[in-house]
């Protein structure tokens, strides 16, 4: 509302305006923030109901913090640069492998350090990575190798590996490799298996290189993973006639030859072939060899580990007691003559004794029940090894010259 000037006195000049009043402002005020508020609550309603989602929706995504928040102390970083961070390998023979090197650049003022941040299984990072970092100076440059083996069912694969790094702006940067699996040549099978060989025998296994290739195709030469192992393995290579082949698309076959000498100390056999061939992109083939050499007495059955030399028994009620049954084989040379006996049990709650022998192959194998006892009543122990206790120990004597001693676990608690 208006309000009325009081008159001016004479010769004095005064100016008097019209004013709002102050409590009809606050009211219009707050009328026209109403207003508008209403509107943008309209505006969104009819918005959601049209499905339109607005473009200035807030990302989700964090934002790189600038140069000048990462930089160290003196106002100095390392910056990453890498050549690339894929490759294509293109086409590849299967079980074959390949390398490529990244090429690494420090562009920063300070230091940049590299790690290995690990890698899917048949891809590995080389390059002085594989077990501790690597620093590069501020413009010094080096190379990252991966290694890539093609041992995928498919035809066409794709890896990857990280590298971790100091880089505020790059600290983890993926590398890839991919491309194609071709079939040209073909092992099989993949590898050689000697089943309980007898160390006092000779043992043959075959396998056949197979090439849908025209060029002829040679091992020029082969070696062991340990050289030692050229005593106890005699490796023949010979060309397969077209009349030995079953596969007509199969242009040249080589059946590979492995003999499994005696004198190979008794326990597990894991050992790697390498043949260098002729063909290009398959200049090297590895063939694990793997078995076990038997010993003349050995044991199985159910519950047995010959991997571990343990029985497993459980869990025993002191009240009921166990009762197990293995076999103990014997072979070799007047097997049939040979006496067992039980040199030691280290408890006291464990029996062990013999069933009767059952003779086969002329004498020269004998199968013995060998018969493991909880007696009832047994006081309760814990022999199931770990960390709380070891397991109960059990050695057998024999009179066979070329195993005179055979050790057995027995893995058990007696509960009450």
């Amino acid at each position: 509302m208006t309000r009325l000037c009081p008159p001016a006195a004479i010769g004095e000049r005064r100016s008097c305006e019209p004013s709002i009043d102050v409590s009809l402002m606050k009211t219009l005020l707050i009328a026209i923030l109403a207003i508008s508020v209403g509107s943008v609550l309209g505006v969104a309603s009819t918005a959601a109901r049209m499905g339109y989602i607005p473009s200035w929706r807030p990302s989700e995504t964090p934002a790189v913090p600038p140069p000048s928040e990462t930089k160290t102390v003196d106002g100095s970083r390392p910056q990453l640069v890498i050549d690339a961070t894929e490759f294509d390998f293109g086409t590849l023979e299967r079980d074959a492998k390949s390398r490529h090197a990244f090429l690494v650049r420090n562009a920063g003022d300070a230091p940049l350090t590299l790690a290995n941040g690990g890698s899917t299984c048949k891809c590995t990072i080389l390059g002085g990575l594989e077990e501790e970092e690597a620093v590069l100076a501020p413009g010094e440059q080096r190379e990252v190798e991966l290694e890539w083996t093609a041992k995928t069912l498919g035809s066409e694969f794709r890896q990857t590996a990280t590298l971790l790094t100091n880089d505020p702006i790059r600290p983890r940067v993926e590398l890839s490799v991919f491309g194609a699996v071709a079939d040209s040549i073909q092992v099989t099978p993949t590898e050689i298996i000697f089943s309980k060989a007898d160390p006092d025998t000779t043992f043959d296994a075959q396998l056949r290189i197979l090439s849908l290739r025209d060029e002829p195709m040679q091992v020029l030469e082969h070696h062991f993973q340990d050289p030692e192992a050229e005593d106890f393995f005699h490796v023949a290579i010979r060309q397969l006639a077209a009349g030995e082949l079953e596969n007509p698309q199969v242009r040249h076959a080589l059946e590979v030859n492995v003999q499994l000498q005696p004198g190979l100390p008794v326990g597990p056999i894991d050992e790697l072939l390498y043949l260098q061939t002729n063909i290009p992109g398959r200049e090297e083939i590895e063939v694990p060899i793997r078995g076990r050499v038997a010993s003349k007495l050995s044991i199985y059955g159910n519950g047995w580990s010959e991997e571990n030399g343990t029985l497993v028994l459980g869990k025993v009620k002191k009240s009921e007691g166990a009762r197990h049954e293995l076999t103990l084989s014997i072979r070799g040379e007047h097997a049939d003559q040979v006496q067992l006996s039980v040199g030691k049990i280290s408890t006291d709650t464990l029996k062990i004794s013999f069933g009767e022998p059952i003779v086969l192959g002329q004498g020269r194998l004998v199968r013995v029940p060998l018969i493991i006892e909880v007696p009832p009543g047994s006081r309760t122990v814990n022999f199931l090894g770990g960390d709380v206790s070891e397991p109960a120990e059990v050695i057998i004597h024999s009179t066979h010259p070329q195993a005179p001693r055979l050790r057995m676990l027995v893995r058990y608690v007696i509960e009450p």
